[in-house]
């Protein structure tokens, strides 16, 4: 199986070396923040005039508000949750956009690895990954429920249907194109130039499991592979196929998940 890349190719925008992809993360890390208070900011005035925005407006506002003592109800954690997740993940994704510009100009697609992908005209290979990717997901997630219950808890998609409809829409729209900007697109794109395919691999699909981290580790120990397997998709195909695969499983997930909750 051929793992041929075409980011090496002369003339491309090259991507940061070792030292200014950890400088670049940390401004990354800057904007996110920035663009989530003005973003924030943004809603809470919406709220004053746009009613239906105001329940989410008064949580937000709620977040700053240090003398607060009213506890919130499940519901509204979960509307706050929600609407926190789609902030940070619309302005993590406008921070990688903005850094990539500033890298590569008008060829910053380079510097993240994208590449035009047709899924109609993916080869063999690409729909072997995804298969065996899916399997696997599928019987570990089958695996790690018989073994440890409790893990039916970790990701659950809501009954309600207007609820459920936000929930799909965070995970398989706003999730992969960021997660894919940041672990496939930023991260491996600058490791591959310096270190080559291997390091870049392991690197950035260790870090994307890290940062699904949770109490018991199973879970993180679970999505790495998974992380490889994007690694290896956009290695051959570029970033969009990776984003596109990574919104597929995420759907399959929550179609899984809201299936077995009737």
């Amino acid at each position: 199986m051929s793992l041929a890349s075409s980011d090496q190719m002369p003339g491309k925008a090259k991507p940061y070396e070792f030292f200014g992809l950890c400088v670049s993360l940390l401004v990354i890390a800057g904007l996110t923040l920035l663009f989530c208070l003005i973003c924030t900011g943004l809603v809470i005035g919406l709220g004053q005039i746009f009613s239906p925005a105001a329940h989410i407006a008064n949580l937000l506002r709620g977040l700053f508000e240090a003398n607060r003592k009213q506890a919130l109800s499940q519901a509204a954690l979960r509307d706050l949750g929600l609407a926190t997740s789609f902030l940070f993940y619309a302005a993590a994704t406008a921070a990688i956009l903005v850094v990539a510009r500033w890298r590569g100009g008008r060829a910053f697609r380079d510097v993240i690895g994208w590449r035009p992908w047709n899924p109609f005209r993916a080869d063999k290979i690409f729909w072997l990954i995804a298969g065996a990717t899916l399997a696997y997901s599928f019987a570990a997630d089958f695996a790690l429920t018989h073994f440890y219950p409790q893990s039916e808890n970790w990701f659950n998609i809501p009954k309600d249907l207007g609820i459920a409809g936000l929930v799909l829409l965070l995970t398989v729209v706003f999730a992969p194109i960021c997660e894919e900007l940041f672990f496939r697109g930023w991260i491996y794109t600058s490791l591959r130039a310096q270190f080559g395919l291997i390091l870049a691999l392991l690197v950035s699909s260790g870090i994307f499991a890290f940062l699904h981290y949770e109490k018991t580790h199973l879970y993180a120990l679970i999505i790495f592979p998974i992380g490889l397997a994007l690694g290896v998709i956009r290695e051959r195909n570029g970033l969009a196929a990776s984003t596109g695969f990574h919104a597929l499983f995420n759907f399959a997930a929550c179609a899984v998940s809201f299936i077995g909750n009737d």
